[in-house]
């Protein structure tokens, strides 16, 4: 059994960041962990969605906004969807 190759998708703007994580919520992917200090969601935001043996993870800063990391294939159909770097 091979390693899954991972990439990462990063410079997500915010407004879309928050579009992706909700369109992966609703297509049935589930929270595993979440970053929950008392900054969370202000200077800093990551939660990991599972599907599957599928996990993404995806974090969030004020100053760098959103990046999303995971399997080769699954963050390309992410890019080309949501037209990302």
């Amino acid at each position: 059994m091979g390693i899954t190759p991972v990439m990462t998708a990063t410079d997500i703007k915010t407004d879309t960041f928050n579009l992706i994580v909700k369109d992966f919520r609703s297509e049935g992917w589930k929270k595993i962990e979440e970053y929950d200090n008392i900054d969370a969601w202000i200077d800093y935001g990551m939660v990991r969605l599972k599907k599957e043996n599928v996990v993404l993870k995806f974090e969030w800063t004020n100053w760098e906004e959103g990046s999303v990391e995971g399997p080769d294939d699954v963050v390309q159909a992410i890019r080309f969807k949501y037209d990302l770097k």
